[in-house]
């Protein structure tokens, strides 16, 4: 599945999560190196007691040593009493070393060398030395076994078993103190390389929200604005997404539809508009046409009947009228061509007439008519010879 068809909430809980579980990491990973950094130094103070305690052991060998030859020497009754003490005094002190080394099995064998090393001194040397001189008064066998190599050679490996054991506790205190001084410095750098890791995974996670949240958001107002501008060229973005930005987008997209479907219906009513204004004007170009051309027919007509009733009978109407009002103007042409007609052969008989009547009449008569027809003619139009008017 895409991220981008995966809603915003679960965007959100997915980048917090990442964050949280970066930090909880860290802190794990910190909590677990400060937890074993304390484990080192309990370690590192428990051998340092140890040492503590086998130091005080080796200084209670040392009291025994001092006491059972001072005793030889000075002979007072308080050295066999310190000798006794320190002798409790060591057993105690091994048995906290013991304690303390318990869980290390080979420092436990060194305390146990130690341990024997004190049992076989007191044994031969200090207990023998204590019940010679107390129980039998013999006092140079005493200093005898004081001063012998036997003496010398037990306490030599006293020392030797007691240092060994020190060297090696204070090995792994140093070890100890070494690995908690490690881990220290692991914390600080799991602190460090935490802190940085977390703070990369929230710009990381902030970008990611950025880029599938925050910029789809600003595109789509940028994209809200235009159309409410009136721009219906812009793409939506987003548009078939499966998250709340892809719903967002599909309902600016009916917007824009809605947009768009108002913008051509005012265009279609513009232009259904022009259109209507178009045919109104032709309308009324044509009526005033219509009225131009009856007003000519009218005109014509008119001044061919004025014409006719002068008596002009010779007057044609030329111009040419409407395909409605040719009619009227054929019909007042054929008019005026049969009035022309029946006034020709109206003079026609009246010229014959008067020439049959002639030859009956006087010639003197013919003289007085002739002249009074002669002017007659004269205020007509150019006539016909009188042959001419014989049918």
């Amino acid at each position: 599945m895409s991220l981008t068809n995966v809603g915003i909430g679960r965007k959100l809980a997915a980048g917090f999560a990442c964050i949280l579980i970066a930090v909880a990491v860290m802190n794990a990973t910190l909590f677990g190196l400060l937890r074993a950094a304390d484990h080192a130094a309990e370690a590192n103070v428990a051998f340092s007691k140890t040492i503590g305690d086998l130091d005080g052991s080796l200084l209670a060998a040392a009291e025994e040593w001092r006491a059972s030859s001072g005793y030889v020497i000075a002979k007072q009754e308080s050295l066999p009493r310190a000798y006794n003490a320190a002798a409790i005094d060591f057993a105690n002190k091994i048995q906290a070393v013991r304690a303390d080394a318990a869980g290390h099995p080979d420092m436990i064998a060194l305390i146990e060398k130690v341990e024997s090393a004190e049992a076989v001194y007191r044994q031969e040397i200090g207990d023998p030395i204590i019940r010679l001189i107390r129980d039998n008064p013999t006092y140079a066998q005493a200093a005898e076994l004081a001063e012998s190599d036997r003496a010398q050679n037990i306490f030599a490996s006293l020392q030797k078993a007691a240092n060994a054991a020190r060297d090696e506790i204070a090995g792994r205190s140093a070890s100890a103190q070494k690995w908690q001084d490690q881990l220290i410095g692991l914390a600080h750098m799991a602190s460090a390389g935490g802190g940085i890791t977390t703070l990369l995974l929230a710009v990381l996670v902030g970008w990611w929200l950025t880029r599938s949240i925050a910029r789809p958001v600003t595109e789509m107002t940028a994209v809200m604005k235009n159309l409410a501008d009136g721009d219906v060229t812009i793409a939506v973005p987003g548009v078939g997404r499966n998250d709340e930005i892809g719903r967002i987008a599909e309902a600016v997209q009916v917007f824009k539809d809605q947009a768009i479907k108002k913008i051509r219906q005012k265009a279609q009513e513009e232009e259904d508009i022009k259109r209507w204004q178009q045919e109104d004007a032709e309308r009324l170009a044509r009526e005033a046409e219509a009225a131009r051309q009856d007003q000519i027919a009218i005109n014509n007509l008119a001044s061919g009947l004025a014409r006719l009733m002068d008596g002009d009978l010779t007057y044609r109407i030329d111009t040419l009228f409407a395909p409605k009002t040719e009619k009227l103007r054929a019909i007042s042409t054929m008019r005026s061509k049969s009035c022309s007609k029946r006034c020709r052969v109206s003079a026609r008989k009246s010229m014959r007439c008067i020439w049959e009547a002639g030859k009956f009449l006087p010639r003197r008569m013919i003289f007085h008519v002739a002249p009074s027809s002669r002017r007659r003619a004269s205020k007509k139009p150019p006539q016909r010879s009188m042959r001419s008017l014989r049918p």
